[in-house]
């Protein structure tokens, strides 16, 4: 009886420090190798910038520098809502670029993808879970202003009309009073401004363009070849060149919209011609009262 007692003992023994331990480490969460997962900064838009009511797709790239084989689940955000979700499976070496649609609304947004439901195959072990160590991409934190719609727009346009009418009353005006040779004389000079006003306004947009292809190969771009996608990396921007080009955009949208409209540049330029008027003329007042 004693003996049948210590059989058992024995055969528990063996049971739970060899063949249950097995069953547990095969079933463990693997260690993942440092270079799998996401690219670091690997969010971009297939339109840049966007606007609310605009359809972009997001992407991002997931690489695996294993050895096994590497499958999971990406889930795209914006903030904390879920944007949508795609399964990827990733031989060793390769990368694999995931995308979803994103309808755009207006307000703050962060947008980010995180990897769920990691799996490796471990050569003599098969398919075991794991947390890869760049498996979020951080959010890519974007302001989308309030579209404005055309019936808001419209006192603009009436603005612009009531000018443009003033402008011409003006011009009969003074057609009227000024001779015939000063009258050409005039035409001849508001016409010069005017194509100038449209060189500068052309010369203007080219550099918006110009700028505007500078900030967008500080993305990455994808494109797709026969079939496979590939990505180009990003250029990366000095530290004092970023800024500095940004401000330059700035700067340049806001000279396109005074000389690509007409009635914003003559007001603005008649303003400027009675300040120096003005200021000529307190000069003029000011030295005839030293005089007295």
């Amino acid at each position: 009886m004693l003996l049948s007692i210590k059989r058992t003992l024995l055969f528990i023994f063996i049971l739970t420090t060899l063949v249950i331990p097995g069953f547990s480490r095969a079933d463990s969460t693997a260690v993942a190798p440092s270079n799998v997962g996401f690219i670091p900064g690997n969010i971009w838009y297939s339109k840049d910038p966007f606007f609310e009511g605009d359809t972009v797709t997001v992407y991002t790239v997931v690489s695996n520098g294993g050895t096994g084989l590497f499958s999971g689940t990406v889930e795209f955000f914006d903030q904390n809502v879920i944007l949508g979700k795609k399964d990827f499976s990733i031989a060793p070496g390769l990368y694999q670029t995931l995308s979803i649609s994103w309808q755009v609304t207006a307000g703050d947004h962060a947008i980010s993808a995180q990897i769920i439901n990691a799996n490796q195959v471990v050569t003599g072990v098969g398919k075991q879970s794991m947390v890869p160590p760049r498996s979020d991409t951080g959010a890519d934190k974007r302001f989308v202003a309030k579209k404005v719609n055309a019936i808001v727009a419209a006192p603009g346009a009436v603005i612009s009309d009531a000018v443009s009418a003033g402008l011409t009353k003006t011009q009969d005006f003074v057609n009227s009073v000024i001779p015939a040779g000063v009258k050409d004389s005039t035409s001849s000079t508001v016409g010069g401004i005017d194509s100038t006003r449209a060189s500068i306004s052309d010369s203007v947009s080219n550099s918006i363009s110009d700028t505007q292809k500078t900030i967008d190969s500080w993305k990455p771009t994808t494109n797709v070849v026969k079939g496979k996608t590939i990505v180009t990396p990003a250029v990366v921007p000095g530290a004092v060149e970023k800024p500095f080009t940004y401000v330059k955009l700035f700067f340049l949208k806001l000279l396109s919209l005074i000389f690509s409209h007409k009635w914003i540049f003559y007001i603005l330029l008649v303003y400027i011609i009675f300040i120096i008027l003005r200021f000529i003329y307190r000069k003029i007042r000011g030295r005839n009262r030293k005089i007295k």
